[in-house]
């Protein structure tokens, strides 16, 4: 059936029921503003036993399988797909999510039909290093990618110099990502029994990808710089794991540290809600959607003044900020968080509030729309 929409095509190496804060981003975006624009996806098939199509939250989703190289072919496969689908189609925009496998799918397809326009979304959270490390020998075809966009989004003041750093001289904004509100109307579930908590615990949460990063073993050391009755609760999953369960034992911490793998992203407003204290001592971050979703469960946050987290958090104000890597300050942090009443509860009042006024998904998406209705007008 035709339609009077601009049509946005998606390039996204992930995509539900893979999601991270980028892929959160383009659902929570596109099902918003589907009565406006009329979006599509192309991701990586990770799973065999996913459909190569399919509708999702009325979007549709196509699925791109590896062949030898796995996911450093998607871009070719999705590239090839985009072609065929452009020819019945005829996009007006290409959105490349990440400056790696989106935006070099993206980017080609844009050097493909030029007369589409190219938005490119960056919300990488490694640092610089990293990116150089991964890209010296494609430098500066990875540069071209930023370079030669019509218009980026980041969700960062942090990105947004990056960005620039790479070359690019066109249109940017910052629109960061957004927290679904309706968390703070959920009941929490009681976990002390299935985590074997003492009554009485005191618990750090931290939600993230167990890699270098997101700096997890100096939140282990931390803990042995506070009381027997702070526990710290682990979710998520990666690489690190059993690194880090390693140093918990060689700590003689791992009656105290509680690694639960990967949750639903839906059941997560359970741990917030047991939480006493948020933490992520980060060694390098994008922006930091868990740090507004413990913000918006009203929970205080303790971080590292590191990217986009400053963006966020001023220190004393609505969190505090340890200093990056010092175990012994990140739990003099923790433990002024959790115990002194009165800073806690401005923590509570201010997170709550600055999550409710900035970052709502209606107002991200809002913007979002803006930046699709400008580029379908040049």
């Amino acid at each position: 059936m035709q339609t009077d929409k601009t049509k946005v095509l998606i390039f996204s190496l992930a995509y539900h029921p893979y999601i991270g804060g980028a892929e959160i981003a383009v659902q929570e975006i596109s099902k918003r503003l589907r009565g406006q624009f009329e979006f599509e996806v192309i991701t990586y098939k990770f799973d065999r036993s996913l459909p190569d199509f399919e509708f999702i939250e009325g979007i549709p989703v196509h699925r791109v399988p590896g062949r030898i190289w796995g996911k450093y072919s998607y871009f070719w496969q999705a590239l090839k797909l985009a072609s065929s689908l452009h020819s019945k189609k005829k996009y007006q925009i290409v959105w490349g999510i990440m400056g790696s496998h989106g935006g070099l799918a993206a980017w080609l397809f844009k050097r493909r039909f030029p007369q589409v326009k190219y938005l490119l979304t960056e919300q990488s959270g490694d640092s610089r290093w990293f990116w150089l490390l991964r890209t010296w020998w494609w430098r500066s075809w990875f540069k071209r990618i930023y370079k030669e966009a019509d218009f980026i989004q980041v969700i960062s003041s942090y990105l947004a110099q990056m960005v620039r750093s790479y070359g690019y001289k066109g249109a940017l904004k910052i629109v960061p990502n957004g927290i679904d509100l309706s968390w703070q109307q959920m009941d929490s579930i009681l976990l002390d029994k299935s985590l074997s908590l003492p009554p009485q615990a005191k618990v750090i949460l931290t939600v993230s990808r167990l890699v270098k990063k997101n700096g997890l073993k100096f939140l282990i050391k931390a803990l042995a710089f506070l009381p027997d009755d702070y526990h710290l609760v682990v979710v998520g999953e990666g690489p690190l794991r059993q690194s880090l369960q390693r140093l918990a034992c060689r700590l003689k911490l791992d009656r105290r540290v509680h690694f639960l793998g990967q949750v639903s992203h839906h059941h997560l407003p359970a741990y917030y809600a047991r939480a006493d204290v948020f933490c992520r001592p980060s060694l390098s971050e994008g922006l930091g959607n868990v740090f507004l979703e413990a913000m918006a469960m009203r929970v205080p946050v303790v971080a590292t003044p590191v990217g986009g987290i400053v963006d966020i958090i001023k220190n004393r104000e609505n969190g505090l900020l340890a200093e990056t890597g010092n175990p012994r300050d990140i739990a003099a942090k923790i433990k002024e968080a959790v115990e002194n009443e009165a800073l806690r509860q401005r923590f509570i009042h201010a997170g709550a509030a600055l999550v409710r006024e900035k970052y709502s998904w209606d107002n991200v998406a809002k913007n979002m729309g803006e930046i699709f209705w400008q580029l379908n007008k040049k």
